[in-house]
């Protein structure tokens, strides 16, 4: 079956799984989009065993201290492989050939190897990011104001997921640009890479400022879930479901749940990001502050996030 040659791709040694991998890549596409005959769950595990199998073979590589660029054979597969599971899922979930766990599962097996956290070429990352923007602004783009809270709720999950991840990629300095753009005679100590990216995903999630969820509504439509949870009676020996009451049906529950369209993680995260890249500093993540830029932000962090100049606080 298809998905014992997906999950067999792991049992493969290093140096010769190019041609497997290949063949693989080119047999997938057929089963998905041109055999009439594939089931869904078939679909389904194949597509999530041919995840676990890149995954796995990523982690046993980096046990055994095989670089990333031998890993799949030969110098390059590194970077074909992953973005061609990626074309291969996200069309897949398009056309509704896959479910929406399945594009998850590959999502998170190409996110957790190296070829994202360790990524040995500058782009990996970029196109990563992108992706998942492109993925939020997706969900949202179908909604409305109208649309049911639970797609609401889908939505901006994926958006909060997007935003994560760029941040955590920031903190591990994975955002890198090629040589001839660091030629270029930019600000010394400004953190375009950040400020790009606070831009960009600012820019792509504008439009969803109406449909996104904020903190408020965030945290209270969870309280609303345990607050309808089962209660047991001891009178009848039995459990019973409490009354449940659309957040829609209620006329006054957003205004008085929400904290504002300011609490929203499309608008607080990219502006954070964005400040913090105008902070003079030779390595943020660093002991030493060693500059005055990061002195001041160390000390009063409110100034970045201030339309005002430095000096009207007294620096």
């Amino acid at each position: 079956m298809p998905i014992g040659l997906a999950a067999a791709l792991v049992m493969l040694p290093n140096d010769g799984s190019a041609l497997p991998w290949i063949i693989t890549l080119l047999m997938i596409p057929y089963m998905l989009f041109f055999a009439k005959a594939t089931r869904r769950w078939v679909a389904d595990f194949t597509v999530t065993a041919l995840a676990a199998s890149y995954f796995l073979t990523d982690v046993f590589a980096n046990i055994n201290e095989i670089p990333l660029r031998e890993t799949f054979g030969f110098d390059g597969m590194q970077v074909i492989i992953p973005l061609a599971l990626f074309s291969i899922s996200e069309f897949a979930r398009q056309k509704d050939k896959i479910s929406a766990w399945t594009h998850l599962a590959m999502l998170g097996s190409i996110v957790l190897s190296r070829t994202i956290l360790q990524a040995e070429d500058w782009f990996m990352p970029w196109i990563f990011i992108g992706y998942m923007l492109y993925l939020a602004q997706n969900s949202f783009s179908i909604l409305t104001t109208e649309s049911s809270w639970e797609k609401k709720m889908q939505a901006t999950m994926v958006a909060l997921i997007a935003n994560v991840s760029m941040v955590l990629l920031a903190v591990l300095d994975r955002f890198e640009l090629p040589e001839f753009l660091q030629d270029l005679p930019l600000p010394e100590y400004f953190n375009y890479q950040i400020f790009i990216l606070g831009a960009v995903s600012y820019w792509m999630l504008y439009r969803a400022r109406k449909i996104e969820l904020d903190l408020g509504l965030l945290f209270n439509w969870t309280k609303r879930f345990a607050a309808q949870a089962p209660v047991y009676d001891p009178k009848t020996n039995s459990w019973s479901a409490q009354k449940s009451v659309g957040v829609q049906e209620d006329g006054d529950w957003v205004k008085k749940n929400s904290w504002s369209q300011l609490t929203r993680l499309s608008l607080l995260i990219p502006f954070f990001m964005m400040s913090f890249s105008l902070i003079t500093m030779v390595n943020p993540w660093g002991a030493d502050f060693d500059t005055e830029g990061t002195k001041i932000f160390a000390s009063e962090p409110w100034i970045y996030a201030s339309p005002y100049p430095s000096d009207c606080f007294g620096s």
